[in-house]
């Protein structure tokens, strides 16, 4: 229960194209041991490998029909775990927006849970009437200094072990004592809420999906579902790329958000939704970064700095969590199966596909902006797809077996 005792409170707004302040607990009080980890220079085990979450969100509304309100289709929560997925192995985000050169595949992957903590069948989405809990069809998730509020009465309702699952409970209202009303965003775990069995994610279900051209109607605040993956950033551990609104550090081991590849910046700027490279303390913002504030479709990437400080704290505070084996799939194995035994062509393919597969598993395909196309479950060998009827441009092919994961992408002319 290490992990239990050392995360601090992460919250987050995310308004775009205003200035929202994020108050936060002082991470580096909090996690000395993991801190004075990173600064010896020490590199975590196994940073190649992939390692797979298996994520589970609870849907808390107040008796909506599912796809209404609140209670958000699968569809919508699928469309998240599409867009973590793109997030944090650095796919793009759409055919215009190209990945910054600092971007880096963090290597971490994200699967809805295929078991409940029973053993049983699950789709990894539990939905929960709230309004069992007195006040939460006006209040919705109330958190109060002290943890006096309703928060632990609704996570009980449905709560998964964190020590197995990655938990994200979804709603319609959060009131928190740090930063107020969030109609559009969410925050992390707090070690309060760890030690309760709160662990986890905490979304409005505005900023759960992802519909970058707009025509699945999630009415999200986000299109692109890049809170999601913000808030998953600090939930591995990192910071805001603006932490300690500095604009040099002496030593960025321990100061700022105490990685070394992401400017030094001090967030006094307005997010800019075009993206531009503003100038911020004397040299530019990171505005591709995941872990700071700007438009809608600029934040696309973590650094390896950033992949490096994730993939240390999840060996030493969550490392129960990764790599379940109750679906039969993980991807920690991931170079036991190369990319190079998979074969597509013609790339770039007008027509017809044709896939060389080394072994029998899950082939599935998406387009650039992370949006499901085609899943079917095909033996080794060699097999041919029509692309006529998906979009054009660049597409992605996943194929997965019991213990690996791989990913290739291709030109639809």
């Amino acid at each position: 229960m290490r992990h239990m005792l050392v995360l601090t409170l992460f919250c987050c707004h995310m308004v775009l194209n205003a200035q929202t302040p994020c108050f936060s607990n002082d991470f580096r009080d909090s996690s000395t041991i993991f801190e004075s980890r990173l600064k010896s220079g020490e590199t975590p085990e196994n940073l190649e490998n992939t390692d797979t979450f298996d994520v589970v969100f609870h849907i808390l509304h107040t008796g909506e029909a599912v796809g209404q309100g609140g209670n958000i289709s699968d569809a919508q929560i699928e469309s998240a775990v599409l867009s973590l997925n793109r997030d944090f192995n650095a796919w793009p985000i759409h055919d215009s927006i190209s990945i910054h050169p600092n971007g880096v595949d963090s290597k971490l992957y994200f699967r809805l849970a295929c078991r409940d903590p029973q053993g049983k069948p699950s789709n990894g989405i539990v939905r929960v009437d709230g309004t069992v809990v007195p006040g939460y069809a006006q209040d919705g998730f109330v958190f109060v200094a002290g943890n006096t509020g309703n928060n632990n009465a609704l996570v009980a309702l449905s709560r998964w072990p964190d020590k197995q699952y990655v938990n994200i409970w979804v709603t319609h209202r959060m009131l928190t004592p740090f930063s107020g009303l969030t109609f559009g965003g969410g925050f992390g775990p707090g070690s309060v809420l760890f030690n309760a069995g709160g662990g986890g994610l905490y979304l409005n279900y505005r900023v759960v999906g992802c519909d970058p051209d707009g025509t699945k109607g999630y009415n999200l605040t986000n299109r692109y579902g890049k809170i999601i993956s913000h808030e998953m950033g600090h939930y591995f551990g990192l910071l805001h790329t603006f932490e300690g609104e500095k604009c040099a550090e002496v030593n960025c081991n321990v100061e700022g958000d105490r990685v070394c590849d992401t400017e030094p910046h001090n967030n006094a700027r307005s997010n800019d939704a075009s993206c531009n490279e503003t100038v911020e303390c004397g040299s530019r913002e990171p505005v591709e970064n995941l872990m700071n504030y700007s438009g809608t479709t600029c934040g696309n990437i973590f650094t390896a700095g950033q992949k490096n400080r994730m993939k240390s704290f999840i060996q030493q505070f969550l490392a129960t969590v990764y790599n379940q084996p109750a679906c039969q799939l993980s991807s920690s194995n991931d170079a036991t199966l190369s990319a190079t035994a998979i074969s597509l062509f013609p790339n770039p393919c007008a027509g017809m596909l044709t896939i060389q597969l080394p072994a029998p598993g899950q082939v599935k395909l998406f387009d650039s902006m992370g949006r499901f196309l085609h899943n079917e479950f095909l033996t080794d060998g060699t097999h041919t797809l029509s692309v006529i009827d998906f979009p054009k441009g660049m597409l992605y092919f996943t194929f997965q077996t019991k213990d690996s994961l791989t990913t290739q992408r291709f030109i639809h002319e």
